[in-house]
C-alpha cells in the first residue's frame, strides 16, 4: 500500500535552485542544485534513497513556476510531468513570486510587501502582499512595472532567491486544501518573452523586406 508521507519540492528558477524532501509535516532536508539542471533527478533518487522514500513512496509534488530561469523552469516542469505520468503524484504548481513572499520577514505597523522577481530592462515582475498574522498574502494579481524605487508605503524584497524549502511549505497549505493541478496543462510563468525569442525576432525583422511581397500565384 502507498505511503503518502513523502512529499517533494523543486525550485529550479534561480541561477543555483535547490529539491527539499518532506514527510507529513515535517521537512527531511534540501539538496542544493549547481548551474547544470542535468543534476536534478540525480540529486532527487538521492534524497529519496538518503531517507528511506522508495518510488512508490512519493505521493506529492510541488513545483516553482517562474518567472524565472527560462531552461531551469523548463527542464522541472518536465521532471514533474514525468513523475506525474509514471509514479501517478499529485502536482502543485507554486508562483515563484510567492515562494519569494514566504520567505521575507514579518512586517512592521502592517506595512504592505512589494516583492520583486526578474528584473530587467528597467522592469520587474512584481506583486504586492499583506501580513495576515502567519505569512504573507497575495494582494491583487502580478505583473510587469517599472522599477523606480521604492514605492512609499511598502518595502520591496528582490535579493533573497526563492528556496525549495518555502515551496514546500506553500506546497503543503495546497496539500492541505486539496488543491491539486492538471500536471500535462502546468506551464511556466513568464515575465516577458524569454531573451532567445526576442533575439530571434530583432535578427529575422532585420533581414525582412521592407516593401510588399508579390508571390508568383499572384502575377
Amino acid at each position: 500500500m502507498r505511503n503518502a508521507a513523502y512529499s517533494l519540492a523543486i525550485e529550479t528558477s534561480c541561477a543555483e535552485g535547490s529539491v527539499s524532501l518532506g514527510r507529513n509535516d515535517t521537512l527531511l532536508a534540501t539538496t542544493a542544485l549547481g548551474r547544470g539542471r542535468a543534476e536534478l533527478m540525480p540529486a532527487v533518487a538521492k534524497l529519496c534513497e538518503q531517507h528511506d522514500c522508495k518510488p512508490g513512496n512519493l505521493a506529492e509534488v510541488y513545483v516553482s513556476l517562474g518567472p524565472g530561469s527560462f531552461t531551469g523552469l523548463r527542464v522541472a516542469l518536465a521532471a514533474v510531468k514525468m513523475l506525474a505520468m509514471s509514479l501517478k503524484v499529485k502536482v502543485a504548481g507554486i508562483a515563484t513570486l510567492d515562494v519569494l513572499a514566504c520567505s521575507a520577514r514579518s512586517p512592521k505597523d502592517d506595512q504592505p510587501l512589494l516583492a520583486c522577481l526578474n528584473v530587467k530592462r528597467g522592469t520587474a515582475w512584481c506583486g504586492t502582499y499583506r501580513w495576515d498574522g502567519t505569512r504573507w498574502r497575495r494582494d491583487g494579481e502580478p505583473g510587469l512595472r517599472e522599477m523606480t524605487g521604492t514605492e512609499p508605503g511598502l518595502w520591496t524584497v528582490e535579493q533573497s532567491p526563492p528556496t525549495s524549502e518555502a515551496v514546500w511549505r506553500l506546497g503543503r497549505e495546497r496539500s492541505k486544501m486539496e488543491q491539486w493541478d492538471d500536471a500535462w496543462a502546468l506551464s511556466p510563468i513568464y515575465a516577458r518573452e524569454p531573451e532567445a525569442v526576442r533575439l530571434w525576432q530583432q535578427r529575422h525583422a532585420a533581414v525582412r523586406p521592407s516593401g510588399p511581397v508579390t508571390s508568383k500565384e499572384n502575377i
